[in-house]
């Protein structure tokens, strides 16, 4: 997979962020990104792991994508998304953001119910 990240500074990121109107922390001065179809095919190699509540749930997966991601791939644009009910994440690509979750492997487009925004907070 040849990725070729573009790198961007911290204002990029939190101005991706600031537009959706929540909480975040921006842990890195600077950010390697690439187009949402070459995120698509790096989040499709993460790993399916059992479910044990408060053990290994949703704010688990979400961290470990992003540290895989990272680890494995040198890209910092993947946060973790964390709400009252839930966690997920949330892709900075280059082409927009895009919502994935980690423990289906499946892409969100629709941010109601246990993915609302509201009183969300986000680190990345």
């Amino acid at each position: 997979l040849f990725l070729n990240p573009s790198q961007h500074d911290g204002y990029w990121a939190g101005q991706q962020l600031f537009a959706l109107g929540v909480e975040y922390t921006l842990r890195d001065g600077r950010y390697w990104t690439v187009p949402a179809a070459k995120w698509q095919r790096i989040l499709s190699h993460n790993p399916r792991l059992a479910y044990y509540a408060d053990r290994w749930d949703c704010d688990n997966s979400a961290d470990l994508v992003r540290a895989l991601a990272s680890l494995a791939f040198g890209l910092n644009t993947i946060g973790t998304v964390l709400n009252t009910q839930h966690a997920w994440n949330v892709v900075l690509a280059e082409d927009g953001l895009r919502w994935f979750e980690p423990q289906t492997n499946q892409w969100v487009t629709d941010l109601t119910g246990i993915y609302s925004l509201q009183g969300a907070r986000i680190e990345i």
